[in-house]
C-alpha cells in the first residue's frame, strides 16, 4: 500500500472539510441535503423504516414484493416496534433516535476494525471515508448496507481463522445477496471447507429467520430480485452510481439515433472488465501460496468493484463495501487522488428534467427539488472505471514473489 506524505494528508484533510461544509451549508441554505444525496427528501432513513413495517406484515414477499432476506427482516424486527405505527413513516417518527444509536454504535465498531485494515501512517484515509459520499449516504438512507459493511470487515480480517470468516461472511451473503460472488476468491484457493460452510451457514441463518418471522413464502425475493431488475428506472439508478449504464441508457432513450452505439458501448464495457478479471483471476491462481495469501484482497476489491460496474442497480453506497479491502486500491497517488474524487460530491448540474416541491423530512420545511442530470453521474462512473483498469494492470504486472 502506497504511504502517504504529509501533502496527501494534508490535501485528503481539506477535501473532507470541503465536502463536509458543502453538505452543511447546503443543508441550512436549501432545507434538504444536496445532490448526490436522494433526491426524495421526505424519504430519508426509510430503507430502513419501510422494512421494519414489512417485517410485521405478511405481504412482504407478495404485496410489496420486498427483495431484502428474511434475515434483514429479522434484524430490523430486534428494533422497538409500537403497534400504533399505521405506517413506515410513524414508525420513523417513533424509531429515529433508535436507529441514530445504532448508527452511532455500527460506526465506531466499524471505525475499530476498519483501522486494522490500514496501516499506521495512512490512517488520516479513516477521515476521507467516513465523511465520503458513499457512507454519508448509506446513513442517510438507513440501508442495511451499514451493518454488512461491519460483518464484511470481520469477515475478511479474519479470513484464516474458518469459522469466523465463515460465520460473518454468511451473515453478510444473508443481508446482500450478491455477496455470495465473493466465495469465487476462497474457490481460486481451493478453500473449500468455507464455501461449503459459509453457504450452510447462509442458508441456516436465512430459515431460521424466516421460521422466526413465521414466512413461508421468503424463498420468493429470488424472484422479486429478478423482477425488481427487469423493470430499469435509468435516472434514479443513475442519480448516485459507479455504473455507467444507466446514464448511458437514458442518453440513448433521448437520443435513439445514438441506440446502437450505446448498445455496443455496453457490451463493449462489460466484455473488458470481465476480461481483465479474467487475467487476474488467472494469474492469481497459478502463482505461489505465498502471493495469492498477499494479494487476496486484490481479488475481493475487484471482484466487488466489477459487481459495481456490471449490475445497472447497484446504488453508490454499495462502495462502502470496498472500504476492508482499501489497501489494494491506493498503490500510487493517482490511484489515492483517484479515489478521493469518487468519495466527493462532485454535482455540478447542467441539465435540469424537472422540479418538485415536497417536504424536507431534516428540515421540516416544504422544498423546490429540481431533477438534474449532472457532472457527477458521469464523471464519477469514468473514473470508477478508470481505477479498476489501473487496479487490475497493476496486479498483473505484480511479480510472483516466492516466500
Amino acid at each position: 500500500m502506497y504511504q502517504l506524505r504529509n501533502s496527501d494528508n494534508f490535501i485528503i484533510f481539506i477535501a473532507a472539510f470541503c465536502s463536509l461544509t458543502y453538505i452543511l451549508v447546503s443543508l441550512e441554505s436549501n432545507g434538504y441535503l444536496p445532490a448526490p444525496f436522494f433526491y426524495d427528501k421526505f424519504d430519508t432513513f426509510m430503507d430502513f423504516f419501510n422494512v421494519q413495517y414489512w417485517t410485521y406484515d405478511e405481504g412482504r414477499y407478495t404485496e410489496w414484493q420486498s427483495i431484502y432476506t428474511p434475515f434483514s427482516f429479522w434484524i430490523v424486527s430486534i428494533f422497538p416496534y409500537s403497534e400504533s405505527g399505521s405506517g413506515s413513516l410513524i414508525l420513523r417518527d417513533e424509531g429515529f433516535f433508535f436507529l441514530m444509536g445504532l448508527h452511532v454504535i455500527t460506526t465506531i465498531l466499524t471505525l475499530y476494525f476498519q483501522s486494522k485494515a490500514l496501516i499506521r501512517s495512512n490512517k488520516i484515509i479513516l477521515i476521507m471515508l467516513f465523511l465520503s459520499m458513499p457512507f454519508l449516504f448509506t446513513l442517510e438512507r438507513g440501508n442495511l448496507l451499514f451493518i454488512t459493511l461491519l460483518v464484511l470487515l470481520i469477515s475478511s480480517l479474519n479470513y484464516k481463522k474458518l469459522w469466523i470468516f465463515s460465520i460473518f461472511m454468511a451473515m453478510a451473503i444473508s443481508l446482500k445477496i450478491y455477496l455470495i460472488a465473493l466465495l469465487f476468491i476462497p474457490l481460486l484457493n481451493l478453500h473449500f471447507s468455507r464455501i461449503i460452510l459459509t453457504l450452510l451457514l447462509a442458508v441456516f441463518i436465512n430459515i431460521i429467520s424466516a421460521n422466526l418471522l413465521g414466512e413461508s413464502n421468503w424463498w420468493l425475493f429470488m424472484s422479486n430480485i429478478l423482477e425488481f431488475s427487469s423493470n430499469p428506472k435509468h435516472y434514479e439508478w443513475s442519480y448516485f452510481t459507479y455504473s455507467y449504464q444507466n446514464i448511458l441508457l437514458a442518453f440513448t432513450e433521448l437520443n435513439p439515433k445514438y441506440k446502437d452505439i450505446g448498445a455496443w458501448s455496453n457490451i463493449l464495457t462489460i466484455l473488458t472488465t470481465f476480461i481483465f478479471f479474467l487475467f487476474v483471476s488467472t494469474k492469481y491462481l497459478l502463482s505461489s501460496p505465498f502471493f495469492r495469501e498477499e494479494n487476496r484482497n486484490t481479488l475481493f476489491l475487484l471482484l466487488i468493484m466489477l459487481i459495481m460496474i456490471v449490475v445497472k442497480n447497484a446504488g453508490g453506497y454499495v462502495f462502502i463495501l470496498l472500504f476492508p479491502f482499501l489497501s489494494s486500491v491506493i498503490f500510487n497517488r493517482i490511484s489515492l487522488y483517484i479515489l478521493l474524487l469518487l468519495l466527493l460530491p462532485i454535482e455540478i448540474p447542467f441539465m435540469t428534467l424537472d422540479t418538485i416541491t415536497m417536504e424536507s423530512f431534516i428540515s421540516g420545511q416544504q422544498v423546490e427539488i429540481s431533477r438534474d442530470v449532472t457532472s457527477g453521474m458521469i464523471i464519477r462512473p469514468l473514473l470508477f472505471l478508470i481505477l479498476y483498469y489501473m487496479i487490475s494492470i497493476n496486479f498483473l504486472y505484480k511479480k510472483r514473489v516466492h516466500a
